[in-house]
């Protein structure tokens, strides 16, 4: 647990032990749990914020899609060309 603490704190281990030494377990849960939480919460609010414009994502999906055929494109031309495709050309 110290190691999750250490890492969602961005903090050397070290320091974490330093930092919860001789105190309670507990002490240690209820950090980390608030910790969690604090760093997981962004997410769920990305989330809801993408779940609320559905325009969005598919604006997003389709700008990508578009990018990745003008890249593609040139390159399966090429494959297609020298597999001997009819009608491909270079």
């Amino acid at each position: 647990m110290l190691g999750i603490y250490a890492a969602l704190a961005e903090q050397p281990l070290a320091q974490a032990i330093t930092q919860f030494s001789g105190q309670q377990f507990s002490a240690l849960k209820e950090a980390l749990a608030e910790l969690a939480i604090a760093k997981i919460a962004p997410i769920g609010d990305e989330m809801r914020r993408l779940n609320d414009d559905p325009a969005a994502v598919d604006a997003v999906l389709a700008d990508g899609a578009e990018r990745a055929r003008a890249l593609a494109e040139p390159i399966m031309a090429e494959v297609r060309h020298l597999v001997g495709f009819l009608g491909a050309s270079r």
